[in-house]
């Protein structure tokens, strides 16, 4: 049996998507390339950045029950530079955050479990059971 990895098209430490350095050392490049899709996917605007109604899309997609105030909750305990809207870097500690067990962000699981059951990350998985290197 073979297992055919495809190279990731992001290079995840310098792109235009770039976590904080001291966040960079916290995903695999698979989980980098998932959070950089999903990034894209609910910045959907074009603006680079999530803001409110994007973060109540995303919360409605994982069907988090009152979507429009766990939006208004979750962007504020994120939003660290007082924009009204994540950025990608706010974004990285946001799923940094969740991976840590942070109890602030408890009832945002269902974003975490999302980012990691993505395909990508269900290869990650299947390859280290199998002891094989992505």
């Amino acid at each position: 049996m073979y297992l055919l990895l495809v190279p990731t098209s992001i290079n995840w430490r310098a792109s235009r998507y770039a976590c904080p350095t001291k966040l960079v050392n916290d995903f695999t490049p698979a989980q980098f390339e998932e959070m950089v899709t999903t990034f894209k996917e609910f910045a959907a605007d074009g603006s680079g950045t999530i803001d409110l109604t994007e973060v109540n899309r995303l919360l409605e997609e994982l069907d988090m029950a009152h979507a429009a105030e766990a939006a208004r909750t979750l962007l504020t305990e994120l939003d660290t530079d007082g924009s009204g809207e994540l950025d990608f870097g706010e974004f990285c500690n946001f799923y940094s955050r969740l991976q840590r067990g942070d109890t602030a962000l408890r009832g945002f699981n269902a974003v975490a479990a999302a980012l990691n059951e993505t395909p990508v990350s269900v290869l990650e998985d299947q390859a280290k059971r199998r002891s094989l290197t992505v």
